[in-house]
Protein backbone atom coordinates (compact mmCIF):
# COMPACT_ATOMS: atom_id res chain seq x y z
CA UNK A 1 0.00 0.00 0.00
CA UNK A 2 1.17 3.96 -0.05
CA UNK A 3 3.09 5.00 2.28
CA UNK A 4 1.11 8.53 3.60
CA UNK A 5 2.70 11.22 5.24
CA UNK A 6 3.83 11.74 8.95
CA UNK A 7 2.09 14.89 10.71
CA UNK A 8 4.82 17.14 12.17
CA UNK A 9 2.21 18.47 15.24
CA UNK A 10 3.77 19.41 18.60
CA UNK A 11 2.19 20.19 21.59
CA UNK A 12 4.20 22.49 24.14
CA UNK A 13 3.60 22.84 27.62
CA UNK A 14 3.23 26.34 27.29
CA UNK A 15 0.69 25.74 24.61
CA UNK A 16 -3.34 27.26 25.63
CA UNK A 17 -5.96 28.81 24.04
CA UNK A 18 -6.46 29.27 20.60
CA UNK A 19 -2.87 27.59 19.84
CA UNK A 20 -3.71 24.51 21.63
CA UNK A 21 -6.97 24.56 19.77
CA UNK A 22 -5.36 25.32 16.32
CA UNK A 23 -2.61 22.50 16.92
CA UNK A 24 -5.46 19.81 17.68
CA UNK A 25 -7.79 20.54 15.29
CA UNK A 26 -4.24 20.07 12.75
CA UNK A 27 -3.70 16.36 14.18
CA UNK A 28 -7.36 15.52 13.88
CA UNK A 29 -7.40 16.67 10.03
CA UNK A 30 -4.08 14.76 9.88
CA UNK A 31 -5.89 11.64 11.39
CA UNK A 32 -8.99 11.80 9.35
CA UNK A 33 -7.04 11.86 5.79
CA UNK A 34 -5.18 9.16 6.89
CA UNK A 35 -8.33 6.83 7.69
CA UNK A 36 -9.79 8.07 4.85
CA UNK A 37 -6.65 7.36 2.45
CA UNK A 38 -6.40 3.89 4.21
CA UNK A 39 -9.95 3.21 3.66
CA UNK A 40 -10.04 4.04 -0.39
CA UNK A 41 -7.07 1.84 -0.75
CA UNK A 42 -8.90 -0.92 1.07
CA UNK A 43 -11.71 -0.54 -1.41
CA UNK A 44 -9.29 -0.50 -4.24
CA UNK A 45 -7.45 -3.73 -3.19
CA UNK A 46 -11.17 -5.75 -2.74
CA UNK A 47 -12.05 -4.69 -6.19
CA UNK A 48 -8.79 -5.73 -7.51
CA UNK A 49 -9.01 -8.85 -5.77
CA UNK A 50 -13.00 -9.22 -6.85
CA UNK A 51 -11.73 -9.00 -11.00
CA UNK A 52 -8.10 -11.08 -10.23
CA UNK A 53 -9.39 -14.26 -11.06
CA UNK A 54 -11.08 -13.07 -13.96
CA UNK A 55 -8.19 -11.44 -15.13
CA UNK A 56 -5.57 -14.02 -14.68
CA UNK A 57 -8.25 -16.56 -16.34
CA UNK A 58 -8.29 -14.57 -19.63
CA UNK A 59 -4.45 -14.40 -19.11
CA UNK A 60 -4.31 -18.07 -18.96
CA UNK A 61 -6.19 -18.54 -21.80
CA UNK A 62 -4.96 -16.13 -24.28
CA UNK A 63 -1.35 -17.55 -23.21
CA UNK A 64 -0.74 -20.22 -25.41
CA UNK A 65 3.25 -20.86 -23.59
CA UNK A 66 1.65 -23.41 -21.25
CA UNK A 67 0.19 -25.45 -24.62
CA UNK A 68 3.43 -25.26 -26.05
CA UNK A 69 5.58 -25.80 -23.04
CA UNK A 70 2.80 -29.12 -22.70
CA UNK A 71 4.13 -30.38 -26.18
CA UNK A 72 7.78 -29.37 -25.37
CA UNK A 73 7.99 -27.89 -28.46
CA UNK A 74 10.93 -25.84 -29.73
CA UNK A 75 9.07 -24.01 -32.54
CA UNK A 76 7.27 -21.09 -31.18
CA UNK A 77 4.14 -21.79 -33.49
CA UNK A 78 0.77 -21.89 -31.98
CA UNK A 79 -1.72 -24.93 -32.58
CA UNK A 80 -4.43 -25.03 -35.07
CA UNK A 81 -6.13 -27.32 -32.21
CA UNK A 82 -4.62 -28.80 -28.89
CA UNK A 83 -6.60 -31.53 -27.36
CA UNK A 84 -5.76 -32.38 -23.80
CA UNK A 85 -7.78 -35.58 -22.36
CA UNK A 86 -6.06 -36.41 -19.63
CA UNK A 87 -6.60 -32.49 -18.15
CA UNK A 88 -9.84 -31.56 -20.21
CA UNK A 89 -8.79 -28.71 -21.86
CA UNK A 90 -9.18 -27.92 -25.28
CA UNK A 91 -7.96 -25.01 -27.40
CA UNK A 92 -8.55 -24.43 -31.05
CA UNK A 93 -7.26 -21.26 -33.08
CA UNK A 94 -10.06 -18.74 -34.44
CA UNK A 95 -9.22 -15.66 -35.98
CA UNK A 96 -8.69 -12.55 -34.84
CA UNK A 97 -8.59 -13.62 -31.14
CA UNK A 98 -5.60 -16.19 -31.70
CA UNK A 99 -5.44 -19.66 -29.71
CA UNK A 100 -8.96 -19.71 -27.52
CA UNK A 101 -10.39 -22.02 -24.25
CA UNK A 102 -13.13 -24.32 -26.16
CA UNK A 103 -15.17 -27.22 -24.88
CA UNK A 104 -15.32 -30.32 -26.45
CA UNK A 105 -19.38 -29.74 -27.38
CA UNK A 106 -17.87 -26.34 -28.77
CA UNK A 107 -15.96 -28.22 -31.14
CA UNK A 108 -18.51 -30.33 -32.36
CA UNK A 109 -17.33 -33.84 -31.57
CA UNK A 110 -20.06 -36.53 -32.56
CA UNK A 111 -20.01 -39.85 -30.16
CA UNK A 112 -21.52 -43.16 -30.56
CA UNK A 113 -25.76 -43.74 -31.39
CA UNK A 114 -25.87 -45.78 -28.15
CA UNK A 115 -24.67 -45.61 -24.53
CA UNK A 116 -21.48 -46.95 -22.69
CA UNK A 117 -20.22 -47.78 -19.59
CA UNK A 118 -16.46 -46.98 -18.80
CA UNK A 119 -14.36 -46.22 -15.64
CA UNK A 120 -15.14 -42.87 -13.95
CA UNK A 121 -13.10 -40.73 -11.43
CA UNK A 122 -15.31 -42.83 -8.81
CA UNK A 123 -16.22 -45.62 -10.53
CA UNK A 124 -18.29 -47.87 -12.58
CA UNK A 125 -20.03 -44.49 -14.98
CA UNK A 126 -21.99 -44.80 -18.12
CA UNK A 127 -21.51 -42.28 -20.77
CA UNK A 128 -24.87 -41.48 -22.98
CA UNK A 129 -25.47 -41.77 -26.29
CA UNK A 130 -23.53 -39.58 -28.29
CA UNK A 131 -21.17 -38.08 -25.70
CA UNK A 132 -17.57 -39.01 -24.97
CA UNK A 133 -16.40 -40.85 -22.22
CA UNK A 134 -13.19 -40.37 -20.37
CA UNK A 135 -11.20 -43.43 -18.87
CA UNK A 136 -9.90 -43.51 -15.46
CA UNK A 137 -7.72 -45.98 -13.60
CA UNK A 138 -7.78 -47.35 -10.27
CA UNK A 139 -6.75 -44.08 -8.30
CA UNK A 140 -9.34 -42.06 -10.23
CA UNK A 141 -7.15 -40.27 -11.90
CA UNK A 142 -7.89 -39.65 -16.36
CA UNK A 143 -6.32 -41.26 -18.99
CA UNK A 144 -7.92 -40.13 -22.08
CA UNK A 145 -10.38 -40.13 -24.27
CA UNK A 146 -11.73 -43.85 -24.39
CA UNK A 147 -12.38 -45.30 -27.75
CA UNK A 148 -13.97 -48.94 -27.95
CA UNK A 149 -14.57 -51.32 -30.71
CA UNK A 150 -17.96 -52.17 -31.55
CA UNK A 151 -18.92 -55.28 -29.37
CA UNK A 152 -21.53 -57.43 -27.96
CA UNK A 153 -22.01 -59.80 -24.82
CA UNK A 154 -23.29 -63.03 -25.14
CA UNK A 155 -23.48 -63.90 -21.41
CA UNK A 156 -26.97 -63.55 -20.20
CA UNK A 157 -27.80 -62.61 -16.95
CA UNK A 158 -23.90 -61.31 -16.77
CA UNK A 159 -23.99 -60.11 -13.54
CA UNK A 160 -26.99 -62.37 -11.96
CA UNK A 161 -25.24 -65.71 -10.75
CA UNK A 162 -28.55 -67.18 -9.57
CA UNK A 163 -29.99 -66.98 -12.40
CA UNK A 164 -29.73 -71.15 -12.74
CA UNK A 165 -31.58 -70.88 -16.36
CA UNK A 166 -28.45 -69.32 -17.40
CA UNK A 167 -25.44 -70.24 -14.84
CA UNK A 168 -24.58 -73.91 -14.61
CA UNK A 169 -22.78 -73.41 -11.30
CA UNK A 170 -20.79 -76.57 -9.80
CA UNK A 171 -19.91 -76.56 -5.76
CA UNK A 172 -20.32 -73.20 -4.71
CA UNK A 173 -22.84 -70.76 -2.98
CA UNK A 174 -23.50 -67.32 -3.15
CA UNK A 175 -23.42 -65.25 -0.84
CA UNK A 176 -23.85 -61.60 -0.07
CA UNK A 177 -23.76 -58.94 -2.39
CA UNK A 178 -21.84 -55.22 -2.17
CA UNK A 179 -21.62 -52.21 -4.68
CA UNK A 180 -18.02 -51.02 -4.91
CA UNK A 181 -17.05 -47.95 -6.79
CA UNK A 182 -19.86 -48.49 -8.94
CA UNK A 183 -20.15 -52.36 -9.71
CA UNK A 184 -22.25 -54.93 -7.71
CA UNK A 185 -20.62 -57.74 -6.93
CA UNK A 186 -21.96 -60.98 -5.47
CA UNK A 187 -19.77 -63.18 -2.87
CA UNK A 188 -18.76 -66.82 -3.94
CA UNK A 189 -18.22 -69.45 -1.75
CA UNK A 190 -16.46 -72.71 -2.58
CA UNK A 191 -18.72 -75.50 -0.29
CA UNK A 192 -16.99 -78.64 1.28
CA UNK A 193 -17.25 -80.73 -1.70
CA UNK A 194 -13.59 -82.20 -2.32
CA UNK A 195 -13.84 -81.12 -6.13
CA UNK A 196 -13.59 -78.28 -8.20
CA UNK A 197 -15.59 -74.73 -7.71
CA UNK A 198 -16.82 -73.26 -10.44
CA UNK A 199 -18.81 -70.33 -11.91
CA UNK A 200 -19.96 -71.04 -15.87
CA UNK A 201 -22.35 -70.40 -18.47
CA UNK A 202 -22.75 -72.06 -21.38
CA UNK A 203 -23.65 -70.34 -24.77
CA UNK A 204 -24.06 -70.77 -28.80
CA UNK A 205 -21.23 -69.63 -30.57
CA UNK A 206 -19.29 -70.25 -34.10
CA UNK A 207 -16.83 -72.32 -35.08
CA UNK A 208 -13.99 -70.43 -36.26
CA UNK A 209 -14.45 -66.96 -34.78
CA UNK A 210 -12.27 -65.44 -32.30
CA UNK A 211 -14.33 -64.48 -28.62
CA UNK A 212 -12.98 -62.77 -26.15
CA UNK A 213 -13.49 -63.39 -21.96
CA UNK A 214 -13.55 -61.58 -19.18
CA UNK A 215 -14.50 -61.86 -15.29
CA UNK A 216 -14.16 -58.52 -12.97
CA UNK A 217 -13.09 -60.63 -9.52
CA UNK A 218 -12.21 -59.23 -5.96
CA UNK A 219 -9.53 -61.47 -4.04
CA UNK A 220 -10.54 -62.42 -0.80
CA UNK A 221 -9.57 -65.36 0.95
CA UNK A 222 -9.48 -67.15 -2.31
CA UNK A 223 -7.10 -65.22 -4.54
CA UNK A 224 -5.72 -67.98 -7.47
CA UNK A 225 -8.13 -68.70 -10.33
CA UNK A 226 -8.22 -70.40 -13.74
CA UNK A 227 -10.16 -68.51 -16.42
CA UNK A 228 -11.66 -70.97 -19.59
CA UNK A 229 -12.91 -70.32 -23.06
CA UNK A 230 -14.13 -73.88 -22.81
CA UNK A 231 -15.47 -76.37 -25.52
CA UNK A 232 -14.53 -79.85 -25.69
CA UNK A 233 -11.25 -78.54 -25.46
CA UNK A 234 -9.29 -75.56 -24.13
CA UNK A 235 -10.04 -72.29 -26.74
CA UNK A 236 -8.29 -70.67 -23.67
CA UNK A 237 -6.88 -71.51 -20.21
CA UNK A 238 -5.05 -69.90 -17.75
CA UNK A 239 -3.93 -70.07 -13.83
CA UNK A 240 -3.72 -66.64 -12.09
CA UNK A 241 -2.78 -65.63 -8.59
CA UNK A 242 -3.73 -61.90 -7.98
CA UNK A 243 -1.50 -61.71 -4.55
CA UNK A 244 1.68 -63.02 -6.60
CA UNK A 245 0.52 -60.90 -9.95
CA UNK A 246 2.09 -63.95 -12.51
CA UNK A 247 -0.16 -63.19 -15.78
CA UNK A 248 0.27 -66.18 -17.62
CA UNK A 249 0.45 -66.18 -21.36
CA UNK A 250 -2.43 -64.22 -23.24
CA UNK A 251 -3.81 -62.91 -20.12
CA UNK A 252 -4.40 -59.48 -19.68
CA UNK A 253 -5.04 -57.93 -16.41
CA UNK A 254 -6.43 -54.07 -15.52
CA UNK A 255 -6.68 -53.02 -11.58
CA UNK A 256 -9.71 -51.06 -11.25
CA UNK A 257 -11.14 -49.15 -8.38
CA UNK A 258 -12.08 -50.46 -5.04
CA UNK A 259 -9.14 -53.50 -5.18
CA UNK A 260 -10.90 -55.17 -8.45
CA UNK A 261 -8.96 -56.95 -10.98
CA UNK A 262 -10.09 -57.59 -14.72
CA UNK A 263 -8.97 -60.47 -16.14
CA UNK A 264 -9.51 -60.95 -20.26
CA UNK A 265 -8.59 -63.63 -22.75
CA UNK A 266 -9.54 -64.54 -25.71
CA UNK A 267 -9.10 -67.65 -28.18
CA UNK A 268 -11.02 -69.02 -31.90
CA UNK A 269 -14.02 -71.41 -31.27
CA UNK A 270 -13.47 -75.21 -32.64
CA UNK A 271 -17.13 -76.11 -32.00
CA UNK A 272 -20.96 -74.23 -31.45
CA UNK A 273 -21.32 -74.16 -27.79
CA UNK A 274 -18.71 -73.11 -25.50
CA UNK A 275 -18.74 -71.80 -21.83
CA UNK A 276 -17.04 -69.50 -19.39
CA UNK A 277 -15.51 -70.26 -16.82
CA UNK A 278 -13.89 -69.41 -13.77
CA UNK A 279 -12.49 -71.97 -11.01
CA UNK A 280 -11.74 -70.98 -7.46
CA UNK A 281 -8.29 -72.50 -6.36
CA UNK A 282 -7.11 -73.59 -2.77
CA UNK A 283 -4.59 -71.07 -1.34
CA UNK A 284 -1.61 -74.04 -1.89
CA UNK A 285 -2.66 -74.14 -5.65
CA UNK A 286 -5.00 -77.10 -5.91
CA UNK A 287 -7.69 -77.33 -8.21
CA UNK A 288 -9.46 -79.87 -6.45
CA UNK A 289 -10.09 -78.88 -2.92
CA UNK A 290 -12.61 -78.32 -0.12
CA UNK A 291 -13.98 -75.47 1.40
CA UNK A 292 -15.39 -74.56 4.58
CA UNK A 293 -18.64 -72.74 3.49
CA UNK A 294 -16.94 -69.31 4.59
CA UNK A 295 -14.03 -68.03 2.79
CA UNK A 296 -14.12 -67.22 -1.21
CA UNK A 297 -13.74 -64.55 -3.26
CA UNK A 298 -15.79 -61.38 -4.61
CA UNK A 299 -17.26 -61.67 -8.77
CA UNK A 300 -18.91 -59.04 -11.00
CA UNK A 301 -19.89 -59.42 -14.44
CA UNK A 302 -19.22 -62.29 -16.71
CA UNK A 303 -18.55 -61.01 -20.46
CA UNK A 304 -17.81 -63.47 -23.74
CA UNK A 305 -17.54 -60.79 -26.92
CA UNK A 306 -16.92 -61.99 -30.23
CA UNK A 307 -13.68 -60.64 -31.31
CA UNK A 308 -10.00 -60.67 -30.16
CA UNK A 309 -10.88 -57.53 -28.13
CA UNK A 310 -12.33 -57.64 -24.38
CA UNK A 311 -13.74 -53.57 -24.44
CA UNK A 312 -15.69 -52.32 -21.73
CA UNK A 313 -18.28 -53.63 -19.47
CA UNK A 314 -21.18 -54.83 -20.86
CA UNK A 315 -23.99 -55.98 -18.34
CA UNK A 316 -26.60 -58.19 -19.70
CA UNK A 317 -30.19 -59.06 -18.25
CA UNK A 318 -32.02 -62.25 -20.04
CA UNK A 319 -30.84 -60.96 -23.79
CA UNK A 320 -27.38 -60.66 -25.18
CA UNK A 321 -26.42 -56.30 -25.23
CA UNK A 322 -24.72 -54.60 -28.12
CA UNK A 323 -22.64 -51.23 -27.80
CA UNK A 324 -21.23 -49.44 -31.45
CA UNK A 325 -18.46 -48.33 -31.81
CA UNK A 326 -16.59 -45.19 -30.11
CA UNK A 327 -17.27 -42.34 -33.08
CA UNK A 328 -16.03 -38.94 -33.44
CA UNK A 329 -14.59 -36.25 -35.69
CA UNK A 330 -13.79 -32.34 -35.40
CA UNK A 331 -14.85 -29.96 -37.90
CA UNK A 332 -11.40 -28.16 -38.57
CA UNK A 333 -12.24 -25.63 -41.39
CA UNK A 334 -12.85 -22.66 -38.63
CA UNK A 335 -9.76 -23.41 -36.84
CA UNK A 336 -6.76 -23.65 -39.74
CA UNK A 337 -5.49 -20.98 -41.65
CA UNK A 338 -4.22 -21.60 -44.97
CA UNK A 339 -0.99 -22.59 -44.62
CA UNK A 340 1.43 -24.69 -46.54
CA UNK A 341 2.04 -27.40 -44.06
CA UNK A 342 1.12 -29.01 -41.09
CA UNK A 343 1.80 -31.10 -38.08
CA UNK A 344 -0.45 -34.05 -36.45
CA UNK A 345 0.55 -35.19 -33.11
CA UNK A 346 -1.33 -38.53 -31.35
CA UNK A 347 -0.55 -39.67 -27.59
CA UNK A 348 -1.85 -42.76 -27.14
CA UNK A 349 -2.47 -46.08 -25.30
CA UNK A 350 -3.46 -49.56 -26.12
CA UNK A 351 -5.79 -51.51 -23.89
CA UNK A 352 -5.82 -54.57 -25.92
CA UNK A 353 -5.29 -55.92 -29.44
CA UNK A 354 -4.53 -58.54 -31.93
CA UNK A 355 -1.68 -60.95 -31.76
CA UNK A 356 -2.57 -63.67 -34.22
CA UNK A 357 -2.42 -61.59 -36.99
CA UNK A 358 -0.57 -58.15 -38.05
CA UNK A 359 -3.47 -56.27 -37.25
CA UNK A 360 -3.52 -52.16 -38.40
CA UNK A 361 -5.19 -49.06 -36.22
CA UNK A 362 -5.66 -46.09 -37.50
CA UNK A 363 -4.73 -43.37 -34.56
CA UNK A 364 -5.49 -39.91 -36.25
CA UNK A 365 -6.69 -38.74 -39.79
CA UNK A 366 -7.57 -36.03 -41.47
CA UNK A 367 -9.98 -36.07 -44.20
CA UNK A 368 -12.31 -34.11 -46.82
CA UNK A 369 -16.26 -33.07 -45.75
CA UNK A 370 -17.19 -36.50 -47.72
CA UNK A 371 -14.59 -38.90 -45.93
CA UNK A 372 -13.35 -39.49 -49.59
CA UNK A 373 -9.66 -38.22 -48.99
CA UNK A 374 -7.70 -39.00 -45.90
CA UNK A 375 -4.37 -39.03 -43.83
CA UNK A 376 -2.84 -39.63 -40.84
CA UNK A 377 -1.41 -41.96 -38.65
CA UNK A 378 -1.45 -45.52 -38.47
CA UNK A 379 0.21 -48.48 -37.01
CA UNK A 380 0.59 -51.92 -37.83
CA UNK A 381 1.22 -54.09 -35.30
CA UNK A 382 3.13 -57.89 -34.85
CA UNK A 383 1.35 -59.09 -31.96
CA UNK A 384 4.55 -61.19 -31.08
CA UNK A 385 7.25 -58.88 -31.52
CA UNK A 386 5.00 -55.44 -30.46
CA UNK A 387 7.20 -54.37 -33.48
CA UNK A 388 4.78 -51.19 -35.20
CA UNK A 389 4.54 -49.68 -38.61
CA UNK A 390 3.88 -46.38 -38.57
CA UNK A 391 1.68 -45.55 -41.94
CA UNK A 392 0.21 -42.42 -43.50
CA UNK A 393 -3.27 -44.44 -43.72
CA UNK A 394 -4.35 -47.87 -42.63
CA UNK A 395 -4.34 -49.62 -45.88
CA UNK A 396 -1.69 -52.44 -46.12
CA UNK A 397 -2.05 -52.20 -49.94
CA UNK A 398 -0.46 -49.24 -49.86
CA UNK A 399 2.88 -50.54 -49.55
CA UNK A 400 4.66 -47.17 -50.61
CA UNK A 401 3.40 -45.92 -47.10
CA UNK A 402 5.01 -47.76 -44.76
CA UNK A 403 7.60 -45.32 -43.42
CA UNK A 404 8.85 -46.75 -40.47
CA UNK A 405 9.47 -49.41 -37.83
CA UNK A 406 10.18 -49.23 -34.66
CA UNK A 407 9.12 -51.30 -31.11
CA UNK A 408 5.87 -50.24 -29.72
CA UNK A 409 5.74 -49.04 -25.87
CA UNK A 410 3.85 -51.23 -23.86
CA UNK A 411 2.17 -48.04 -21.65
CA UNK A 412 2.31 -44.66 -24.03
CA UNK A 413 3.39 -44.37 -27.31
CA UNK A 414 3.83 -40.44 -28.98
CA UNK A 415 3.63 -40.43 -33.13
CA UNK A 416 4.33 -36.62 -34.96
CA UNK A 417 3.23 -37.02 -39.08
CA UNK A 418 4.12 -34.06 -40.98
CA UNK A 419 2.40 -33.27 -44.63
CA UNK A 420 3.33 -30.26 -46.38
CA UNK A 421 1.17 -28.76 -49.37
CA UNK A 422 3.66 -29.83 -52.03
CA UNK A 423 2.88 -33.55 -50.49
CA UNK A 424 6.23 -34.70 -48.79
CA UNK A 425 5.60 -36.37 -45.59
CA UNK A 426 7.46 -37.45 -42.70
CA UNK A 427 7.08 -40.05 -39.61
CA UNK A 428 8.53 -40.28 -35.80
CA UNK A 429 7.70 -42.41 -33.44
CA UNK A 430 8.54 -42.50 -29.97
CA UNK A 431 11.43 -40.49 -30.49
CA UNK A 432 12.76 -42.29 -32.94
CA UNK A 433 14.55 -41.47 -36.67
CA UNK A 434 12.01 -39.58 -38.75
CA UNK A 435 11.45 -40.81 -42.20
CA UNK A 436 10.65 -38.93 -45.26
CA UNK A 437 8.32 -40.00 -47.80
CA UNK A 438 9.90 -41.46 -51.10
CA UNK A 439 7.34 -39.61 -53.26
CA UNK A 440 5.02 -37.28 -52.99
CA UNK A 441 1.60 -37.99 -52.11
CA UNK A 442 -1.77 -35.30 -52.40
CA UNK A 443 -2.02 -31.91 -51.55
CA UNK A 444 -2.77 -31.11 -47.75
CA UNK A 445 -5.76 -29.03 -49.23
CA UNK A 446 -7.42 -32.16 -49.80
CA UNK A 447 -7.67 -33.07 -46.66
CA UNK A 448 -8.48 -30.26 -44.43
CA UNK A 449 -11.94 -30.73 -43.48
CA UNK A 450 -12.31 -32.92 -40.51
CA UNK A 451 -10.24 -34.69 -37.94
CA UNK A 452 -11.19 -38.03 -37.08
CA UNK A 453 -10.43 -39.06 -33.53
CA UNK A 454 -12.07 -42.16 -32.93
CA UNK A 455 -14.04 -45.77 -34.47
CA UNK A 456 -10.92 -45.01 -37.35
CA UNK A 457 -10.85 -47.35 -40.47
CA UNK A 458 -10.05 -45.88 -43.53
CA UNK A 459 -11.74 -45.54 -46.98
CA UNK A 460 -10.85 -48.20 -49.45
CA UNK A 461 -9.19 -50.13 -46.61
CA UNK A 462 -8.51 -53.73 -46.53
CA UNK A 463 -11.01 -55.52 -44.61
CA UNK A 464 -9.86 -58.08 -42.65
CA UNK A 465 -6.66 -56.62 -41.35
CA UNK A 466 -7.88 -53.33 -40.50
CA UNK A 467 -9.68 -53.00 -36.98
CA UNK A 468 -10.62 -49.99 -34.74
CA UNK A 469 -8.37 -48.98 -32.26
CA UNK A 470 -9.37 -50.18 -28.04
CA UNK A 471 -7.37 -47.74 -25.50
CA UNK A 472 -7.46 -44.31 -24.93
CA UNK A 473 -6.11 -41.23 -26.75
CA UNK A 474 -4.42 -39.42 -24.45
CA UNK A 475 -3.37 -36.19 -26.37
CA UNK A 476 -4.00 -35.19 -29.84
CA UNK A 477 -2.99 -31.83 -31.68
CA UNK A 478 -3.13 -30.31 -35.26
CA UNK A 479 -0.10 -27.79 -35.86
CA UNK A 480 -0.42 -25.15 -38.76
CA UNK A 481 3.45 -26.28 -39.68
CA UNK A 482 6.20 -29.15 -40.44
CA UNK A 483 7.72 -29.95 -37.32
CA UNK A 484 11.73 -30.64 -38.09
CA UNK A 485 12.88 -33.76 -37.33
CA UNK A 486 14.64 -32.64 -33.81
CA UNK A 487 10.98 -31.81 -32.69
CA UNK A 488 9.16 -34.44 -33.85
CA UNK A 489 11.95 -36.70 -31.64
CA UNK A 490 11.93 -34.33 -28.98
CA UNK A 491 7.95 -34.53 -29.03
CA UNK A 492 7.65 -37.96 -29.45
CA UNK A 493 10.59 -39.48 -27.09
Amino acid sequence: MQKLPVPLVSLLVQDQGVVFQGKMNALSAACKTSVEAYNNQIDAAATAKQYSAAAQQAVADADVTPILRRLKMLSPCAPALFLDFLNNEYYAYQAPQGVVRKTLAELGTSGRASGTMYNGPFGLATAAANTLAIEHDDKGASMGLLCNPASINIIRHSNDFSQSGNWSNANVSLGAQKTVAGRLFTRIVPDSTFITHIVRQTVTTTSGSAYAGSWTIIPDEVFIFRVRIRTSNNVYSGIINLQTMVIPAGMKVRKLKGGAYKLTFSGVMDATLASLEVFAYAADGSMEWSGDGIKGFWLFNGQLEVGYESTSDLITDASTLSRLADASALDITPYVPAVKDISLYIEWQHFSYREDIAPIYMLLRLADAADSANRGIGIKLDGSTLAAEVRLDADPAVSALTLFSSALRTGVNRAVMTLSNSGVVTLTLNGGLTVTSSGATAAIGNFMQRLYLQGLTTTGGSGSRTFVFHGVKRVAALLPLALTAAESQRLTA
